[in-house]
C-alpha cells in the first residue's frame, strides 16, 4: 500500500489523490470541486491522531433540479421540510 503524507494545512496531497478516483466523464469537469468537498467532509470527521475516520457520519444527499454547480458540503444537519405556510422562515 502506497502512503500519502498530508498535514490539515497541506491537504493538496489528497485533493490530487481523491481526483484520480472522479476522472468519470459525468464528474470530470467539477472533479477538484468534489474532491476538495470529499476531502473536507473526511477530515471534519477524522481523528488524526488514532488514524481513524467514522464514514457513518457522511452522508450524500442529492436533490433534483440542480447542477453540479450546487454542489456544497453542509457541516450541520440539513431538514427537508415542506413549506405549511407561506410566511414561514426559510431558514432558521
Amino acid at each position: 500500500a502506497t502512503t500519502i503524507e498530508f498535514s490539515a494545512a497541506d491537504t493538496s496531497p489528497l485533493v490530487e489523490t481523491a481526483m484520480t478516483t472522479l476522472s468519470s466523464k459525468i464528474i470530470n469537469k467539477h472533479k477538484r470541486k468534489m474532491a476538495n468537498i470529499a476531502v473536507d467532509a473526511v477530515l471534519s470527521v477524522a481523528d488524526l491522531d488514532r488514524k481513524d475516520v467514522n464514514f457513518d457520519l457522511i452522508k450524500v444527499a442529492g436533490k433534483s433540479g440542480g447542477s453540479m454547480e450546487d454542489t456544497e458540503l453542509i457541516r450541520g444537519v440539513i431538514l427537508d421540510k415542506e413549506f405549511s405556510h407561506p410566511q414561514m422562515p426559510k431558514a432558521v
